[in-house]
Order: structure tokens, then sequence, then C-alpha cells
């Protein structure tokens, strides 16, 4: 009996499961993939969801022990750190568009971020291939790049039809409910 349970419990998605197990988890690796949030502070700053320092810091340092992301000084600053995606989590990256084209099939999520996610939804032109190839030197090999690098690659007529960045911040800098 005791046999057959361990068998069970290697179960690809319930490992899956185990390994990023939270809401808090698969929003940390989009803010740090997707928006080139990788400080603790751009983090919780710009986090559309609210997350709180502690709850932040809990799930960055489990991150970590999981082997998803590193941790690297940031040049000219001595107290600030970089996270960054390891292989295992740029990998993961495709699986966090499989579950925006989930929920934009089934839910009602914001329209806006669905048209500007299309693209890599559809894979598009191999874009989740450049996007990868771009965390990848970004995360990997340290080549810096600039914040929402990635949408550059949209066409002008696909770009976030309210002019706002998608961390829903304004070209301003501001927040739709004003904040910075």
């Amino acid at each position: 009996m005791l046999r057959d349970l361990e068998y069970f419990q290697k179960c690809p998605i319930g490992m899956a499961a185990d390994i990023i197990g939270d809401k808090w988890s698969l929003i940390i690796l989009r803010d740090i993939a997707i928006f080139h949030r990788q400080t603790f502070s751009q983090i919780l700053r710009e986090n559309i969801e609210g997350i709180s320092s502690a709850t932040l810091a809990n799930k960055l340092k489990r991150l970590c022990d999981i082997g998803f992301l590193t941790v690297r000084d940031y040049k000219g600053h001595k107290q600030k750190k970089l996270y960054c995606l390891t292989e295992p989590a740029i990998d993961f990256v495709p699986v966090l568009f499989y579950l925006a084209s989930w929920t934009a099939l089934h839910q009602e999520p914001n329209k806006d971020y669905v048209k500007l996610l299309k693209p890599f939804l559809d894979n598009e032109q191999g874009r989740i291939d450049k996007l990868l190839e771009g965390l990848h030197d970004i995360h990997i090999n340290h080549q810096p790049k600039e914040a929402l690098w990635w949408t550059k690659t949209l066409n002008a007529g696909d770009r976030h039809p309210s002019g706002s960045h998608p961390s829903g911040t304004h070209p301003s800098g501001t927040h739709p409910s004003g904040t910075h």
C-alpha cells in the first residue's frame, strides 16, 4: 500500500502543483518575466494585485529555494538585489501564457491585457520563442533590456489600446487609481 502511495505522489501534475502551489508564486513569476520587475521594491510597488511585503519576501525566498530564482547584486547599489529567472523558470513561462489563454477563454479578464497578450497566446510568428530567448539573455546572460521590451515586437496597432502599459501604469507613470 505504501508503495502505491509513493507512486501516486509522483504524479507530474501533483508535483507541479506542489512546486508552484499558490497564487503569489505565479504572479511574482509573471511580474519578473513579463513586466520586467526584478527588485523587491519594483515588485512590491508595481504589483497590481497588492501583495504585502511579508508575503513577497516569503514567496521570493521560496522561489529561490525551489530553484526558480537566483539573486544577484544590483550594480552600483550594495543593498539592492536583482531577482533573476533560472532555466526552469524560463521554461515555465509558456505555462503562464497557457493559463492566460485558458482564462481568456473561460472567464472575463481585462480585454486590454488579452489584446496585448493575444499574439503570444497564439504564438504568432514564434513570439513565445523570441520571448524565451530574450528572457534567457536578461536572466541567464545578464544582458539588460528596457522594461516591456517584448512589446516592441508587436505592431503599433497591437499595442495596449488605452495607451497604458500592461503593468497598469500610464506612460506618465501613474497607475489608473492615480498612484505612482
